[in-house]
């Protein structure tokens, strides 16, 4: 087992123990999902990526931790590596209306980012329209820590929006459109959109496969770097 294996063992352990911890929560979550893709012969290439959500729901309070990471390599030399982690809080003060916490960390090396710290505040919105549709909204704030390749650590505040649709297909299908948008305050040119579109579909009570398709945006990209990434995967996910 190489190394990438043996960290995608490591994260799933990690929140399969977490998932066991508070299991016996009845508001408690855990997904897991899982893609792997070996080629030999002609070509010899590796793609592996793992995306775990956790959550954890109160009367009042909910908590959800999510992390990824994402390696591929092509005739033995690494052409993409990245990671993240997040944890949100939610705290309803409506029934409808909640404030927002959220800190994040992400290393996305081949977009020239080496670490990318976040903490967000702000004010959200749940809009269901009728049994099928439900609409997200959030606005706030965010600050955030960043140091790329060759150049300078830097910090910004950011205006955030973001808003979150999903719509029940069937009773064993959904499909959802997340869009985030990040305006830097100190610079007015630079900004920042994050765009997820994806489609699930259950298999049983706790394995379905969800295809999913991810653009990250950046205005002002590291220098020498493309200003957009984008990632199309297909997954099993396993519920617990």
């Amino acid at each position: 087992m190489n190394n990438r294996a043996k960290t995608l063992a490591a994260v799933l352990i990690l929140f399969l123990n977490i998932g066991r911890l508070f299991g016996e929560e009845k508001r408690s979550s855990l997904s897991c999902g899982l893609s792997y893709v070996q080629t030999s012969g002609n070509t010899e290439t590796e793609t592996a990526s793992l995306d775990a959500l956790f959550k954890q729901k109160w009367p009042s309070l909910a908590v959800t931790l999510k992390g990824g990471i994402l390696t591929s390599q092509q005739e033995g030399r690494t052409n993409a590596e990245s990671y993240y982690f997040q944890e949100k809080g939610d705290v309803k003060i409506g029934k409808k209306i909640y404030l927002y916490e959220v800190w994040g960390w992400m290393r996305d090396v081949f977009s020239g980012l080496d670490s990318r710290y976040s903490v967000q505040s702000g004010m959200g919105c749940n809009i269901p329209l009728g049994t099928r549709h439900r609409v997200d909204v959030e606005a706030g704030i965010d600050y955030t820590w960043e140091d790329g390749r060759e150049v300078p650590f830097r910090s910004f505040g950011s205006v955030r929006t973001f808003g979150r649709y999903r719509y029940t297909l069937s009773d064993t299908a959904s499909a959802e459109q997340e869009i985030e948008y990040l305006k830097n305050m100190e610079a007015p040119e630079d900004y920042r959109i994050y765009s997820s579109t994806a489609l699930k579909a259950s298999i049983s009570t706790n394995l379905s496969m969800k295809v999913s398709y991810v653009i990250r945006y950046d205005h002002q990209p590291v220098p020498g770097f493309r200003d957009t990434d984008t990632v199309f995967s297909t997954a099993l996910i396993l519920k617990i």
